[in-house]
């Protein structure tokens, strides 16, 4: 059913009979319209929560993907160029010291996020405990990391004070965020 609105656009509505997927197309006279056609999954009123909470893990799996990625790319890499020029105030030490195993983390949570999105598209089947214990022995990854943080953190903290190229990387990272956050701020992630 479609609606006039005052404003000269439409509203559509569309009551589907059974559950599954479906491709909505939007038509005025034999023109496709918008961004159509729609793709659509219809689940039963009794799901509606659960498939709401399995869209949020995935989200939120996403969003920390995201600044993992943000981390290695904006930070970690920076630091090690500079150390790789031979500078005594970095060396690959301090890198490796701050940064511990988050490119680890980032691999596992690519992969682990791969296979989520993978399941939700696989509808009616959106279990995803099964992901989550497969992956979980690889999560004895997070141990070496979280009993490094506070070390790191002092390292940072050192560092920053002794090396103005280093003090460039995490401003210069730091404004490139989309929250202006600074490495402390990423850092702690794996640890919540």
């Amino acid at each position: 059913t479609s609606f006039a609105n005052p404003d000269g656009s439409y509203s559509i509505s569309y009551t589907a009979q059974n559950p599954g997927k479906y491709d909505l197309k939007v038509f005025l006279g034999d023109r496709e319209i918008g961004k159509s056609p729609y793709h659509l999954r219809i689940v039963p009123k009794s799901d509606t929560q659960r498939c709401k909470l399995k869209e949020e893990i995935v989200s939120s799996e996403q969003v920390y993907v995201k600044n993992l990625q943000f981390v290695v790319d904006a930070f970690l890499k920076p630091c090690r160029s500079l150390a790789a020029t031979g500078s005594k105030k970095v060396t690959m030490q301090d890198v490796d010291l701050i940064f511990c195993n988050m490119e680890t983390l980032l691999e596992l949570h690519i992969n682990l996020l791969k296979e989520l999105e993978e399941r939700l598209q696989d509808w009616p089947i959106m279990d995803l405990g099964d992901i989550v214990l497969r992956a979980a022995p690889y999560y004895s990854v997070y141990l070496d990391y979280v009993n490094n943080y506070l070390v790191a953190c002092k390292h940072i903290q050192a560092l920053a004070t002794k090396s103005k190229e280093f003090q460039s990387i995490l401003s210069d990272a730091a404004q490139k965020s989309e929250e202006k956050r600074d490495l402390s701020s990423f850092l702690i992630m794996p640890v919540q």
